[in-house]
């Protein structure tokens, strides 16, 4: 369980689903999501991402991240230092399924556990920097559950 949990209205945008077509075929759906912190992050202090539709968990290697024009799978993420997600910017899901999405409603929980690479709990400036290494830093968690709408098949 993260440290700090935040009520995230924000991280799922309210027409932020719909589906992914590729030469007219409908092949996955597309979440944009956002990331509800005060300032930009490092790619690489994602610590989990996660997303259920409809109450059925998406297999990680379905999920594409894409941001900045570039395209990630969330197994990459970890190693990502000089990649930015900035508050204004959507991060897109794409998420290969064959059928995509139905027309209307659906429940989405999209996870995502942040590493503040900053705050180590329970340290003063002088302290923290004595066993970096094997430091626990602060997490955050940018969670949100929200019912879409996909308004087209």
């Amino acid at each position: 369980m993260a440290e700090n949990q935040i009520l995230a209205p924000k991280a799922i945008h309210d027409d932020g689903l719909s589906n992914y077509c590729v030469n007219g075929k409908v092949i996955g759906y597309i979440l944009k999501v956002y990331l509800n912190y005060y300032r930009s992050l490092e790619l690489s202090c994602i610590e989990k991402l996660a997303l259920t539709v409809d109450g059925k968990a998406v297999d990680s290697h379905n999920i594409t991240f894409c941001i900045n024009g570039k395209r990630f799978m969330i197994s990459q993420l970890k190693d990502l230092f000089a990649e930015y997600w900035s508050l204004e910017t959507p991060a897109e899901l794409i998420v290969m399924s064959p059928t995509g999405l139905s027309k209307g409603d659906h429940e989405v929980t999209f996870t995502l556990i942040l590493r503040v690479p900053y705050i180590i709990p329970g340290h003063t400036i002088d302290t923290m920097w004595k066993d970096f290494k094997n430091q626990e830093f602060w997490r955050w968690d940018n969670s949100g559950t929200m019912t879409v709408t996909v308004l087209e098949k």
